[in-house]
């Protein structure tokens, strides 16, 4: 990481080249040099926010499915097929090796 200096904290968003305006406007300037300072020059990949969107629906699918929800309505709530619901709850269970009947250790109890 390189040292930022005291006064590039006042440069003003204007004064910036197009390429880090850019970054400035969506994150903060702050975050900026941040940024510039611990990745400038590498070559980085960013994920795009679909993948993001179906990690975290087919957990919350997972434990809603967990809870008892019944696919069908699994299905409606995701905007899914039931045949879809059922290929995710497969790749689930086979990744986690473990049973849709078998509470974790994790699991929050039920009452």
């Amino acid at each position: 990481m390189i040292d930022i200096p005291s006064w590039v904290h006042d440069v003003e968003l204007s004064e910036l080249p197009e390429q880090y305006r850019r970054f400035a406007e969506l994150i903060g300037y702050e975050n900026t040099l941040q940024l510039v300072a611990n990745y400038g020059g590498d070559y980085q990949y960013i994920p795009k926010l679909d993948g993001l969107i179906k990690l975290t629906r087919d957990k919350q699918l997972w434990h809603d499915f967990r809870q008892g929800i019944e696919p069908r309505i699994l299905a409606h709530r995701y905007d899914l097929s039931i045949v879809q619901v059922y290929e995710i709850i497969k790749r689930i269970k086979r990744e986690a090796a473990v049973p849709a009947t078998q509470i974790s250790l994790f699991d929050a109890a039920v009452n």
